[in-house]
C-alpha cells in the first residue's frame, strides 16, 4: 500500500514499500531467510513506532497486526528456511542427530 498512492508518495514511503517487497520476496523464495525475516521484523517495529504517513489505508494501522508481524517474522528467523528453499539448495540441508540415550548400569 505504500507504493499504491502515486500522488502522496514521499521518499520514506517509497523506501518502505520497496523494502517490504524485497524482504517479502526473499522470504517467499527462501533466500537468506533468517536475515530477511529479522529485517522484516525490525521494519515492522519501525513502522509501528514511527508510523510512516500514507494517505491510503495500510495493513499496519493497528497495533495487533504490527505485533503479529513482528512475532511471525521472529519465528521464521528462528526456524530458518524450509526443505524446498533456495537456502537449502545452496547451503545444504541440516540434519539434527539426537544421540541415543545411554543407560547407566544398575549397581
Amino acid at each position: 500500500m505504500y507504493l499504491a498512492d502515486w500522488e502522496a508518495r514521499t521518499p520514506a514511503t517509497w523506501a518502505m514499500g520497496l523494502f517490504a517487497l524485497t524482504t517479502g520476496a526473499l522470504i517467499l523464495i527462501g533466500l537468506l531467510t533468517p536475515i530477511a525475516s529479522i529485517l522484516m521484523g525490525l521494519a515492522g517495529a519501525g513502522v509501528a513506532l514511527y508510523r510512516f504517513k500514507s494517505d491510503t489505508p495500510i495493513l499496519f494501522d493497528s497495533w495487533p497486526t504490527t505485533f503479529f508481524l513482528v512475532i511471525i517474522a521472529t519465528a521464521i528467523g528462528f526456524l530458518g528456511p524450509g526443505a524446498f528453499s533456495l537456502d537449502s539448495y545452496l547451503f545444504g540441508r541440516r540434519e539434527i542427530i539426537i544421540p541415543p540415550m545411554v543407560r547407566s548400569p544398575k549397581s
